[in-house]
């Protein structure tokens, strides 16, 4: 449906045909931040705003309880779909493992802090937890374009380093820096160790510039030489129950995890 609604948005704002706006999301990471490299800086703020109201405000959630979307143009197994622009964990299938991920992911929030990053908005990222049962996971804060934790203006803490980047509104993953600069104000890479688990390689590796490391779950692209993991198996690979596949089994100690 994201996917759909972006076509659209592409098309009636801009005449974009479906593979040009395909096109900005593989180059980078998402299709508001190839949008914010079109427009003028006095545009961004009222297209990127206007993007994330018509994109996901329409979104038909049934999906989350295994039901078909009336909405969807891209029903599970369509041919037609393009495996590298459809992202997020896939929920439908996920829906006879929800409870024991519910169950998961509360025992391990309670020992460490475990953050939502998403380049959604806010209000779509709480929805989501909310229909898949996860609303009773202790987490530790939502990181979204629109969320104060990502635009330091906003928040008490302040920035990482507010001299050596530029704010922007709505900003991604593609902007690690202010993106993450709540988590890493708070847990500081000198003292912990940060892992995202993403299904995007661009989001992982635009992570890596700012010390977090990265594990690969749940990608539907074709990523060579890459170790891919399931969403489970990411979350055990970073609470270290299982070495990550290029292991030598050396390990450097009890290391403080946030993710």
């Amino acid at each position: 449906q994201i996917v759909r609604n972006t076509h659209l948005f592409g098309l009636s704002h801009f005449n974009m045909t479906s593979d040009q706006c395909d096109d900005l999301y593989k180059k980078y990471g998402t299709t508001t931040e190839g949008l914010r490299q079109m427009l003028p800086d006095d545009k961004v703020e009222e297209i990127l705003a206007r993007f994330y109201t018509e994109v996901f405000d329409a979104i038909d959630f049934s999906c989350l309880y295994g039901k078909s979307s009336r909405n969807s143009d891209f029903a599970e197994g369509d041919i037609n779909e393009d495996p590298n622009v459809r992202s997020g964990y896939d929920h439908g299938h996920a829906l006879q493992k929800r409870r024991a991920l519910a169950e998961f992911l509360k025992s391990i929030s309670d020992s460490v802090p475990v953050y939502l990053a998403s380049n959604s908005p806010k209000a779509h990222v709480v929805r989501v937890i909310t229909g898949m049962g996860l609303r009773g996971v202790n987490f530790a804060g939502i990181l979204s374009p629109d969320s104060e934790y990502c635009n330091p203006a906003q928040s008490p803490e302040g920035t990482v380093d507010e001299a050596n980047y530029s704010q922007l509104c709505f900003p991604t993953k593609h902007s690690p820096r202010q993106f993450y600069n709540h988590i890493l104000n708070r847990h500081p890479i000198t003292s912990h160790q940060i892992v995202l688990l993403d299904d995007s390689l661009h989001n992982i590796e635009k992570a890596k510039t700012v010390g977090i490391r990265g594990i690969l779950v749940n990608s539907r692209s074709s990523v060579n030489n890459y170790n891919e993991r399931t969403l489970e198996e990411g979350l055990a690979e970073a609470l270290g129950h299982i070495l990550p596949p290029e292991s030598s089994g050396i390990s450097d100690g009890n290391p403080k995890f946030s993710f």
